[in-house]
């Protein structure tokens, strides 16, 4: 019988205190051991969840209104990997920005472990424009990481790779990219030719952002002109994208009796997504502790009396500086799903478009929209 996410039953509860996001009842997942119904009752019909988008120390992120200062996310490798077990999570993996660092210390320090997957975050970039994308890559090793860095500036080749070494490959949070270029029908018509797997949930975003990808996935009228894929969606996952401490929050939820059957079960479409979303004020939260704990750092590495009155100054005043960076951001980006909206909407009517869209209504979503209204 074929995997059906409507199977699942939704009673559970986190095991540990969760960040403030969205309520807590809405992050779920089956009991431990649940099984598809009708499947057979084999290790591969077990239902597992995996957190598949979270970020270590080891990333190394730049503020957008200050290029040239950096700040880290607050968890180490292994704090990540024992807070999505306790979580709930079956399966953990880390995603850093264009490293793997974090995974190798890992597994340097605790050898191979079955229930942990390499991951990377990939900053890729359209020749045509420039516009740089982010693209989550799975279980791939060292010299495939190599190689994916080289072939980083443009992602119409490293697309073919991905697919050439048989690697799960996701575009992260489609309505985000680096620059805020402007996305245009043609764009979105190469999204979906490029990309099988699509974030659908994204803990960070909010509730419209990703209510605009379930928009792309719905439907009998859902079609692209392509001659790779004719009529068919893409896969839905989700990830809670944490910088902090909400590792475990969002969640995909497949079935596998390993590494690489869990992951050919999610490029196969036998998934279910669930999870909280953001807000501007659960990204305030976020942003909060971030300027906090890495302020408390760099305190800690000076002896100058200047240079640490200067950073505790800085300190006291990142509240203010939090609420501007969120404020900042959410301006941005709500004039950017604007754009995306008026491109759902127009599409379908348009008898010159090129891409064939849904109309833009995610309050019909079935099964998705009573993640917002819980």
């Amino acid at each position: 019988m074929e995997f059906d996410p409507e199977d699942l039953t939704l009673d559970w509860r986190p095991r540990a205190p969760l960040t403030p996001r969205m309520p807590c009842r809405i992050v779920q997942r089956p009991p431990r051991g649940a099984a598809v119904r009708g499947a057979r009752s084999d290790a591969s019909s077990t239902l597992v969840r995996i957190d598949l988008h979270c970020h270590s120390t080891y990333s190394v992120e730049l503020v957008p209104a200050l290029p040239r200062l950096r700040f880290y996310p607050l968890l180490t490798p292994q704090q990540i990997y024992r807070l999505a077990k306790s979580r709930g999570m079956d399966y953990v993996t880390i995603t850093d920005h264009d490293t793997i660092d974090g995974c190798k210390a890992f597994l340097d320090q605790h050898g191979d472990v079955p229930d942990f997957i390499v991951g990377e975050e990939v900053s890729t970039t359209f020749p045509s424009d420039g516009m740089v994308i982010h693209i989550n890559v799975y279980d791939h090793t060292e010299a495939e990481h190599r190689e994916i860095q080289r072939l980083a500036g443009n992602v119409l080749e490293l697309v073919p790779y991905l697919r050439s070494i048989n690697r799960l490959f996701v575009l992260n949070h489609p309505t985000w990219n680096k620059f805020d270029l402007p996305t245009t029908p043609r764009r979105i018509e190469e999204y979906l030719e490029l990309f099988d797997v699509i974030e659908g949930i994204n803990g960070a975003r909010p509730y419209a952002h990703n209510a605009w990808v379930w928009s792309l996935a719905q439907g009998s009228e859902f079609r692209v002109q392509s001659s790779r894929r004719r009529g068919s969606p893409p896969v839905l996952v989700a990830g809670s994208d944490s910088h902090s401490d909400a590792v475990g929050t969002t969640c995909t939820i497949t079935q596998g009796r390993d590494r690489r059957s869990v992951l050919a079960n999610i490029r196969t479409g036998r998934v279910a997504i669930r999870g909280a979303m953001g807000s501007s004020a659960t990204m305030l939260v976020e942003t909060r502790k971030l300027i906090e704990a890495n302020l408390a750092y760099r305190l800690s590495l000076t002896d100058s009396r200047l240079r640490h009155a200067a950073w505790k100054l800085a300190a006291t005043s990142g509240r203010l500086v939090a609420r501007l960076m969120v404020q900042r951001y959410y301006r941005r980006q709500d004039a950017l799903l604007s754009q995306l909206e008026r491109i759902i909407q127009t599409a379908p009517h348009d008898p010159t478009a090129q891409l064939a869209l849904p109309e833009y209504h995610p309050e019909r979503i079935t099964g998705l929209a009573e993640l917002h209204a819980a």
